[in-house]
Parts: structure tokens; C-alpha cells; sequence
């Protein structure tokens, strides 16, 4: 029998709660509901047997804090005026947190709990007194004998066993029926052991609860030769695990390979755990070799560069983590961002180089040309004992010297070496396409094959408008422009493509939305028009953003607005 019991209907509710919640049940969310559990679970597991709450520190004492100050507020009324109804609340109230100080866990609140436990002492014993000065009967006497019991409370010694929760409930989720596997049974049940600090003796007596269907019956017809839960489990695995179950296993573990996408260390952890189910464990080795065999392909160029230095499993994991750590930083790297006005230091920030190639500065490159029409880098032939004679640009020397060498100091095009004595004959390539016409132009060609072929194009351009072609360029042009009118935006309208998306990140900034100013109606009309000719090509589309800007309307050369 309990020496300080608590009569849980006089409770509040969140006392009722926390009554509910370290006994292993969900607490309820109505009074009523909660004090019919009480009833069931309280019955099962007394407040004595409970030696620790399960609750954080923090949380708990929190809670028993409310407690207390309600303790307070009604030992003052009893000062006031006794009421033998009010009296009975207040020391179910005071029961229940002497049990509840002595299961908390001190760890953190060291102090705040001696000065809690110290003002708790106080207030019962006021309460003791007030209970022995208003007795006046017999009945009121055995009470005051019961309420004078001291309820000091000391430091609590740490208790050999834990609070057992309704271990029933827990083992009704782990049932084994016969048909599922027998040894993640016994292992579940075994963790379950270990969790709830519950000794396998006093597991055994829960073996009506782990079994239903067909194991219920076999349990029934053994139970009476079991005395430990080692003869039950070597019971389990005789009558329910398959007779070659390691000879299989082996092969399933041989053919376990690392998932795409599927992390090192949980792979590992998977394979150690099927390792872990073989009755006749397996050597260091023979799973460090399975694990070599098993992981993906991608983890071969780090590994190799190691090569016998891999003895272990632990060794094996740290490389294929950092693997994966490489990998990740490589995943999240990103480009440096470009200067904006909100830069703060824009010297320092990283400047990308021009993308047109005709503003990219060469190096100093010297060319020559001899009778046989042959371009070379003078560099080429550095060691010959010819003599060349120097020109600028878009100069030419007629002498009978048989070469001639160009300068090129500030010229700004791509340039490349030229051998039209070769089978792929790339000077008629560079004169039929036009191909550095500065630099064509600049020199003198004495190979009639090459002249024959084309004239060159004294133009610095590289594009001519429609207007300028030929009638034969422009019906070359017209069949090209033919072939693509399937993506042509003056017939087909505006394209999309699902290769490139744009984001916008806005960051943490909070969306402003901008004053707007009037419009005359015929600018609301030419925008109207123009709002629903985009919507129609699917340019924009209706959203509710909070983030907004001002229309601006631009006139174009033709009269129409953008």
C-alpha cells in the first residue's frame, strides 16, 4: 500500500496529464477523458513503482512549478478558512508533487531544484499543522495522524529500475504471429529489453502478450518447458527460422549492393546488421571484402590511390565519406556574384572578360608568304636562313624578295596558321568563306590556284544584311530560312524551351510595392492592347506576387509601343 497515496479525481488537469503521461499513455484532451484513464492506468503502475518521470529537465520542472504555486495559493486559503473539502484537494495536490520532485532529473537545474525542494518541505509541514489544529473528531483525528507523516523530501538516490511505461501496450506492436522472420523478432524484443531496462525474467512473464495466431498456439504448448528467455529464443529459431537461413543469408548479403543515392554510412549500417543476423559470424575480412565488392563504382578513383592501406572497415567508411563530402562541397559551389550598386567593394569583386572576340587583344604574331602560297607562324621557321622583308598593315610589297612578312601589332582579330600546300587545302577554305579579311587583305598572294577562286572581300564586316546579298545568295539564304519555319516567331509566335529556366532571388528583401502614376487613356489603351497580346502569346501570365513595378512604355521606330 502506498504510504502517501493520491486520490487522482481531485486533481487538475495538468496534473491529470502528466499522471497519464508517465505511464506510457497519450494524455487526453478533456478532464473527463483524462481522469478515466487514470483509473485504468494507475491500477496497473503505482505512483511508487514510477521512479522516473521520462520528462525533460527543463520541461518538468516547469511544470511542477505550476503545481507548487497552486500548492501555495491553497494553503493560504486554508490559513484564511479550513474547509475539510479544500484540505483533501490540497494534499492530493502536494502527493503528487512529492512524487513528482523525487523522479525528476536534476541535470541543468541543480540549484533551482534544492530551492524548490526546500520551499516544498515548508508549505507541508504548514499544511501538517493546519490539519492537527483543525481536528475535532476521531474520524478528523486518524486523519491529522495520516497528514502529520513526514514528507520531507531528501536528495533521491538513483533507483535501480526505470519507469516501465505500460509495457503492454509497447509489446502489443511487436507480436510475432509465425510468418514474419523470427530473428528480427528476437532482436526487437531484446532492444526493447534494453530500452525499457527490463530484465528477461520479467520479460518471460509477458509471453502470452508477444504472440498471436499460430505462435500463440506453439508458445502454449511450450511454455512449460521454458525457464529463461535463452531457451525461448533458441526455441524460436529450431521451430520458425528456415533450415539453411545462413546459406541463404550469405548469398543475400553477397548481392546486397549500395543503392543509387543511397548514403555510405547507412549502407554500411544495413550491411553490418545483416552481418549481425548470421549465426556463424563472418571475419573481418571476408565483410571488408563483400563491402569493397558491393559499394558503387564512383567511390574506385579515391579507394585505388590508397590501394593496401584499406584494412578495415573503419578505414573503408572514413574514405567513401569523404567522398561524399567532396562531392557535396562540389554540388554547392556556385559562380562569384556580379558587381551591383549594393557591392561593397567593387575593386575586389571578380570582373569577367569581354565575350566578343574582336575586342580581345593578341599577342604580336608575325606572318610570311612565298610563291608557294604557304602561311606560317614566323616562328616556324625561325631557323631559316631566308631574308624577310617587313610591312604594316594593309600595305603590300611587290619586291622579288620570295617571301614577305606581315606585322601585325595591334591587330584585333582571331588569327591562325595557314598551309594551302596541304590536301585540306585551308587557304581556299579562309578565301570561299572570307574568313579574317583584315588580315587577307594585308598581304600579298602570288598563288594563282588561290586567287582563282574568289575574291576577297575588302569589307570589315563579317554580316550583310538581306538587302546587300546577291540574287544567289538570297535564295541560299531564303531555302535556310525555309527549313526552320517550324520555329519561326513571325509564324509559329513566340517558342519555349525547357532547357534553361530563370530565378530571380530576391533574398530576404521584403517586396515595396511602388507608387503608380496615371495613365492618359490612350496610353491605357495602347497598354491594355499590348497586356493582352502578351497574354495571349504567353509572355506573362496572371500571378499574385506581392512584389510589383511601374509600366513603362517605350515608342518604337515603327510607331508601336514595348
Amino acid at each position: 500500500m502506498e504510504t502517501h497515496p493520491i486520490k487522482f479525481l481531485l486533481l487538475n488537469k495538468n496534473e491529470l496529464s502528466y499522471e497519464v503521461l508517465i505511464r506510457g499513455e497519450e494524455p487526453a484532451a478533456t478532464v473527463l477523458k483524462l481522469r478515466n484513464q487514470v483509473n485504468k492506468v494507475t491500477s496497473l503502475f503505482p505512483s511508487e513503482d514510477i521512479q522516473e518521470s521520462g520528462v525533460e529537465s527543463e520541461a518538468d520542472y516547469e511544470g511542477v512549478s505550476l503545481s507548487f504555486k497552486e500548492l501555495i495559493s491553497r494553503i493560504k486559503s486554508l490559513q484564511e478558512r479550513y474547509e475539510t473539502n479544500l484540505y483533501e484537494r490540497t494534499k492530493a495536490l502536494a502527493h503528487h508533487i512529492y512524487y513528482r520532485i523525487n523522479r525528476m532529473d536534476r541535470t541543468g537545474i541543480a540549484e533551482k531544484y534544492a530551492k524548490l525542494l526546500k520551499e516544498f518541505n515548508n508549505q507541508y509541514a504548514i499544511l501538517s499543522k493546519l490539519a492537527q489544529i483543525n481536528s475535532s473528531n476521531t474520524a478528523s483525528t486518524v486523519e491529522q495522524t495520516n497528514a502529520g507523516q513526514s514528507l520531507s523530501i531528501g536528495v533521491p538516490t538513483s533507483g535501480s529500475s526505470n519507469c516501465e511505461r505500460n509495457h503492454i501496450s509497447d509489446l502489443q506492436k511487436l507480436k510475432f504471429n509465425g510468418k514474419s522472420c523470427v530473428h528480427v523478432f528476437i532482436q526487437r524484443m531484446n532492444e526493447f529489453c534494453m530500452s525499457r531496462n527490463i530484465s528477461h525474467t520479467k520479460l518471460l512473464t509477458y509471453g502470452i502478450e508477444m504472440f498471436t495466431e499460430q505462435a500463440l498456439h506453439w508458445y502454449r504448448s511450450v511454455k512449460d518447458d521454458v525457464n529463461s528467455w535463452d531457451d525461448l529464443t533458441k526455441l524460436l529459431v529450431a521451430d520458425f527460422s528456415q533450415f539453411d537461413y545462413d546459406y541463404r543469408l550469405v548469398s543475400e548479403i553477397r548481392s546486397r549492393t549500395q543503392g543509387d543515392a543511397e548514403n555510405i554510412v547507412i549502407y554500411f549500417a544495413m550491411m553490418s546488421e545483416l552481418f549481425s543476423r548470421l549465426s556463424k559470424p563472418m571475419s573481418e575480412a571476408e565483410k571488408l571484402e563483400i563491402l569493397l565488392h558491393n559499394i558503387r563504382p564512383c567511390y574506385a578513383n579515391v579507394l585505388v590511390s590508397h590501394g593496401s592501406s584499406i584494412d578495415s572497415i573503419d578505414t573503408l567508411r572514413s574514405l567513401c565519406r569523404n567522398y561524399e563530402k567532396i562531392q557535396a562541397l562540389s554540388a554547392q559551389f556556385r559562380e562569384p556574384p556580379r558587381v551591383t550598386t549594393e557591392t561593397l567593394a567593387p575593386d575586389l569583386a571578380f570582373s569577367r572578360p569581354q565575350e566578343n572576340s574582336q575586342l580581345r587583344p593578341y599577342n604580336k604574331q608575325n606572318y610570311y608568304a612565298n610563291r608557294n602560297g604557304n602561311y606560317n607562324n614566323s616562328s616556324a621557321n625561325a631557323n631559316s636562313n631566308q631574308s624577310y622583308k617587313s610591312y604594316n598593315r594593309h600595305n603590300t610589297d611587290k619586291s622579288t624578295n620570295q617571301q614577305t612578312t606581315g606585322n601585325a601589332d595591334t591587330e584585333r582579330v582571331p588569327v591562325a596558321s595557314v598551309d594551302t600546300s596541304a590536301q585540306g587545302n585551308a587557304g581556299h577554305f579562309w578565301l570561299k568563306f572570307e574568313l579574317c579579311p583584315k588580315f587577307l587583305n594585308s598581304i600579298t598572294l602570288t598563288n594563282k590556284t588561290i586567287l582563282t577562286i574568289a575574291e576577297i572581300n575588302n569589307s570589315p564586316g563579317f554580316l550583310q544584311s538581306y538587302d546587300e546579298l546577291t540574287e544567289t545568295q538570297r535564295v541560299t539564304a531564303d531555302n535556310v530560312i525555309e527549313q526552320f519555319n517550324h520555329i519561326s516567331s513571325a509564324k509559329c509566335g513566340l517558342g519555349r524551351t525547357h532547357l534553361v529556366e530563370h530565378c530571380i532571388d530576391t533574398g530576404e528583401a521584403v517586396p515595396v510595392r511602388q507608387r503608380y502614376y496615371r495613365l492618359s487613356p490612350e496610353k491605357q489603351l495602347i497598354l491594355g492592347n499590348e497586356l493582352d497580346e502578351m497574354l495571349r502569346l504567353g509572355v506573362v501570365e496572371h500571378c499574385e506576387s506581392p512584389w510589383s513595378s511601374p509600366v513603362l512604355l517605350t515608342p518604337k521606330k515603327d510607331g508601336l509601343f514595348s
